[in-house]
């Protein structure tokens, strides 16, 4: 890195919006989810079906597996189909804005970098 403190300041807003944007990569799509009424268990059963789907299933078998688990961990736990469909949506819902965030982060943070680069900072 180049001498002086912009560098620094520079890493520090990055660093900042990575950490906010991994924060709220959680905290959002779980205020979402305690809404739609999904346990944890559902969502740990839909992570582990979408690690069994990404090696049965070559390319889509983790988001594949992802929604096959939680439908079934709803329909066990609700006991109607649709019902549980109704969960499952709401959660996949819930897993996207989270990745988008996490996505928009990524971006923020190599957009203040790519800034200063092109006004000579660092």
């Amino acid at each position: 890195m180049a001498g002086g403190a912009a560098p620094w300041v520079v890493f520090a807003a990055m660093m900042l919006v990575l950490v906010a944007g991994t924060v709220a990569k959680y905290v959002l799509p779980g205020r979402v989810l305690k809404q739609a009424g999904a346990p944890t268990s559902t969502l740990v059963l839909g992570g582990l079906s979408a690690a069994v789907g990404f090696f049965v299933i070559p390319v889509v078998g983790l988001l594949v597996g992802a929604v096959l688990g939680v439908y079934f961990g709803e329909l066990h736990r609700l006991r109607n189909g649709w019902a549980a469909w109704r969960s499952t949506v709401a959660t996949a819902k819930a897993i996207g804005l989270g990745m988008l965030v996490e996505l928009a982060a990524g971006l923020l943070a190599t957009a203040i970098w790519l800034v200063s680069v092109l006004a000579g900072v660092g």
